[in-house]
This record gives structure tokens, C-alpha cells and sequence, in this order.
């Protein structure tokens, strides 16, 4: 009897320790989102078509000349392949590349993600294509919390190409 009390009780724990992550998620990301679109609308930023956002991200920086790396640019020619092959973009639409080259993808406050949300945020992007989740987020709940919640809310077509997921 002890047994099955202490389970159900550590089930309760987790139960309500995943609530408690879901919210802190939300909440910070919406703070960061706010800051971001006052900044955004203090300098009256305007738009006249929606945006196709291609989201690329390495964590390492490496030692080069270059401004970008080479694997940001191999996920970039995958993703512009990709809307080309599949006839993503029509005229009424513009694709705009942001990329973290050496950002963690467990950094929540990397500029072009955060920027990228903005633009969200404002209804300028109808669709992000990213390579794969991992270069969305290494936070398997922030990816969850986006592609699950948030994306949809927001009425945003969602593609991790190699993970062979549009929503």
C-alpha cells in the first residue's frame, strides 16, 4: 500500500513540475518577445508582404576569415532547395534568412530567434522552415511548446524538412 501511494504521488510531482516548466517557458518567452516588438515598433520597422523565414543555427564558432560558416550556408542551400523544389514561395511572399552562427541551441535569447518571434509576433511570417528541430531549440519542451502550441496559435505552416514534418 505504501508502494502504490508513494507512485501516485511521485506521478502528481511530475505532473505538476511539467505545468510549472510550461509556464516559465511561456513566460520568458513572451517577455523577450515584448522587448523585442517595442524595439521593433520604435522604429516604425514595416512590412507589405508576408515572409517565408528559413531559420539556420551552429553552436560552435569556429576560427575563420568568412563571415558565415559553412554549415550555416549548407542548412541555408537546403532550405532555399527545398522551397524551390516544392513551390513554397508565391509573389505575395518574401523569404528572409535568420541565422545564429554560434549560438547554443539551449540559448533561448539568441538574436535571430528572438527576432524571428518577433516578426511572428507582428503577423509578417506565415511560414518557418528550419533543417531539422535541433536547429530550432535543444529544449525538446520549447520545441514541443512551438510547434504544438504556439505555431499554431499563431496560424504559422511549420517544416523541419529532415525530420519530414510540416504542419
Amino acid at each position: 500500500m505504501g508502494t502504490m501511494l508513494l507512485r501516485y504521488l511521485s506521478e502528481k510531482i511530475m505532473e505538476r513540475w511539467e505545468s510549472l516548466m510550461i509556464t516559465i517557458i511561456r513566460e520568458t518567452l513572451r517577455i523577450h518577445l515584448i522587448t523585442v516588438i517595442v524595439i521593433i515598433k520604435k522604429h516604425n520597422i514595416l512590412w507589405r508582404k508576408k515572409v517565408i523565414a528559413l531559420y539556420a543555427r551552429i553552436s560552435k564558432k569556429d576560427k575563420r576569415v568568412q563571415k558565415v560558416s559553412n554549415t550555416i550556408e549548407n542548412q541555408l542551400f537546403l532550405l532555399r532547395s527545398y522551397v524551390s523544389d516544392n513551390a513554397i514561395c508565391g509573389e505575395q511572399e518574401d523569404i528572409h534568412e535568420f541565422t545564429d552562427d554560434g549560438y547554443s541551441g539551449t540559448d533561448r535569447k539568441r538574436p535571430s530567434f528572438m527576432k524571428m518571434l518577433a516578426w511572428v509576433e507582428l503577423e509578417k511570417i506565415d511560414t518557418v522552415i528550419v533543417k531539422d528541430f535541433s536547429r530550432l531549440s535543444r529544449d525538446h519542451l520549447l520545441i514541443s511548446e512551438l510547434r504544438e502550441k504556439y505555431f499554431p496559435l499563431k496560424q504559422i505552416r511549420f517544416i523541419a524538412v529532415l525530420d519530414g514534418y510540416d504542419s
